[in-house]
């Protein structure tokens, strides 16, 4: 109720502020803004719902205050709010834009750097991958240039940089950031850019050598010291890493159980409001629906899930439904319906540029088809992923692409 209080009064009064120097705002009015930042970036990648609340808060005080330089963090983290609402919102890249100009003309790097950074992630909430990892690179090496005591952005930078490599399929570039940058998260103790890192995707450094007792570890280690007493976003993020694991070691029966077990929690933290959360937990909740259950059983979890993966406009989300889709009609018997679907569903792959997820689709699209055309679909799909150090093809496939073997 708060959250919603919030954004209701951000709705009404708009992002119109005056600017003033800070010489002109009481010392009392600026500490409490800078307190409401605080608690906004600590805890929106923590209890983001929380972590919200500051956000709102921090918005409507920068505004009021009218400095240049709170203001512009302001605008640049309400358009990557926006953004993970609503991923077609044209108002979120404007804010975005007019914080780079704001900090710009103030030559204050670390604004501009904040600003890039909220620009990529707000990228990655699009599925513009690509956009997302340059600008996440950029702006780490701002904060590591330019910037002292960047700790918590250099660490998100680093965080969403993963989660592009991932979803672009340049999994042999994420083998070796991880585990550099995780060593350097413990050289400085700092647990929580290793929890960040760890999951849902850092753990595929390990998973794609084909050590999955390593990629269990990693997903362990990301909560081993976070409370037990409250769901927050390192749960979820453990959740989806755990899922993915018990698909590529086609346990379907375990990763349905913890669908069962986790999935209230889950729903009650609003982290599926994040369209990025709740495009990959649907995925994975239908995929393991279809890996647990054998012969022609097809679960309605995973006909429901499709439905509402192909309503979302994220990039990347329509073929992710066709999957789950060609599964369902395989399951029914329909076998040429879901090769046709399997080659829709990877020329979307390739559009959206996620190279390990069309490599996946065209090697269960040549099981498929069978034959010479089959094996060839297979070989050319196989050397892509090994090209990325993917240390077994078919797993990899089984992850990505279930229920379609069954």
């Amino acid at each position: 109720m708060s959250l919603l209080f919030q954004r209701a009064k951000i709705r009404l009064r708009g992002v119109r502020f005056r600017e003033r120097e800070p010489s002109q705002i009481p010392y009392d009015t600026l500490r409490r803004v800078d307190t409401c930042w605080s608690m906004g970036i600590g805890l929106s990648m923590v209890d983001t719902t929380i972590g919200a609340i500051f956000a709102s808060r921090y918005l409507l005080l920068s505004l009021a205050s009218g400095e240049p330089r709170r203001t512009a963090r302001a605008l640049a983290f309400e358009g990557t709010h926006r953004a993970s609402i609503r991923v077609q919102s044209t108002g979120a890249m404007e804010l975005i834009r007019t914080a780079e100009a704001v900090a710009q003309r103030i030559d204050d790097p670390h604004v501009y750097g904040f600003a890039t950074l909220m620009g990529g992630i707000a990228a990655y909430f699009k599925g513009n991958y690509r956009r997302a990892l340059e600008a996440c690179d950029r702006a780490g090496a701002i904060f590591r240039d330019s910037c002292k005591g960047a700790t918590w952005e250099l660490a998100t930078a680093n965080t969403y940089a993963t989660y592009s490599l991932f979803n672009l399929g340049e999994w042999a570039e994420l083998s070796e950031r991880v585990p550099l940058l995780l060593d350097a998260a413990h050289r400085r103790n700092n647990e929580y850019a290793a929890s960040l890192l760890r999951v849902p995707f850092g753990m595929v450094a390990w998973l794609a050598r084909g050590d999955i007792d390593g990629a269990r570890r990693e997903a362990e280690n990301a909560i081993k010291k976070c409370s037990s007493s409250t769901f927050q976003l390192q749960h979820a993020m453990h959740f989806l890493a755990m899922e993915q694991i018990e698909q590529y070691a086609g346990d379907g029966r375990a990763a349905w159980k913890r669908v069962e077990e986790t999935w209230p929690a889950l729903r009650r933290s609003l982290l599926l409001k994040i369209g990025s959360v709740r495009l990959l937990a649907l995925q994975l909740r239908a995929n393991s629906a279809l890996l647990a259950r054998s012969g022609s059983a097809i679960p309605r979890v995973a006909i429901r899930d499709a439905a509402r993966i192909g309503r979302m406009k994220t990039g990347g989300a329509k073929p992710v439904a066709q999957l789950i889709q060609a599964a369902v009609l395989v399951k029914r018997g329909d076998t040429e319906a879901a090769v046709a679907l399997l080659k829709t569903a990877a020329t979307g792959f390739d559009d959206a540029e996620m190279a390990i997820h069309a490599a996946a689709t065209r090697h269960r699209l040549g099981e498929l088809v069978g034959g010479e055309e089959g094996r060839r679909m297979v070989d050319a799909a196989r050397a892509v992923m090994l090209a990325q150090r993917v240390n077994s093809p078919a797993r990899v496939t089984a992850m990505l692409v279930p229920g379609l073997a069954d």
